[in-house]
């Protein structure tokens, strides 16, 4: 019993000298935990989970709150402007697509069942042929169609796009909407004045025509809220 008792003694002073060993001032005699490599080449050799780090030469990382170096500010600074700049311009990617696929919206010229949603040419057994979106289920004419496959063999007409449907689709590629299913952020690109008040009466004048048509056309949507009711599907 009496031998029992010295041994605890006799562990509990190793222990402590332990802890002295990691308290001390000297950081090179800390008793630390080594890095990966090391833990791994010591379980392969059997020796322990930890080591000194004296023994080898490390030296232990300084814990005091040392503020940034100047050059370390403007690397810091330089990474966050690169990355709002990257932002910035992919924002006008995708606007520059937006404005693109507008500007195929607002020159529809067909207004009737009978003629080609884009181009306006009428279908008949010697005219163009007669196909419908498998997106909108617009008529459109094959030379405005586009097929999915890219490949001959396997056309089919339950199988076309219209090119702005088409363009939908790309843009949900391009800009990432497919993944986020949502619209990101976009800037369109500026127009003139003189550009802006033609388009406001082509516009005027297209919803006249409609109104005029007896409503067998339905009445376009506005892009941004096409491309969200798109994503959802």
């Amino acid at each position: 019993m009496f031998h029992n008792k010295f041994l605890q003694k006799k562990t509990i002073n190793s222990l402590n000298a332990q802890m002295d060993c990691g308290t001390s001032s000297n950081a090179s005699s800390r008793f630390v935990c080594p890095n990966d490599r090391q833990l791994a080449l010591r379980a392969k050799l059997k020796t322990g989970w930890s080591i000194k780090t004296g023994s080898i030469g490390y030296q232990a990382p300084s814990t005091s709150n040392q503020p940034l170096r100047p050059e370390e500010q403007e690397a810091i600074i330089a990474v966050v402007k690169k990355a709002e700049d990257f932002d910035l311009s992919e924002q006008k990617r995708v606007g520059n697509l937006i404005q693109r696929l507008e500007n195929m919206r607002r020159k529809v010229h067909g207004r009737d069942p009978n003629q080609c949603l884009l181009c306006g040419d009428s279908f008949g057994i010697f005219k163009s042929q007669k196909l419908m979106c498998s997106d909108c289920t617009r008529p459109v004419c094959q030379k405005c169609a586009v097929d999915p496959c890219g490949s001959k063999h396997c056309c089919s007409k339950d199988h076309w796009f219209c090119m702005i449907c088409s363009e939908t689709r790309e843009i949900w590629k391009k800009s990432g909407a497919w993944f986020f299913k949502s619209i990101p952020k976009y800037i369109l690109p500026e127009e003139p004045d003189n550009d802006k008040n033609s388009r406001k009466d082509k516009n005027i004048r297209i919803f006249k025509q409609e109104d005029n048509s007896g409503g067998e056309m339905k009445p376009k949507k506005n892009t941004e809220e096409h491309l969200r009711l798109q994503c959802q599907e």
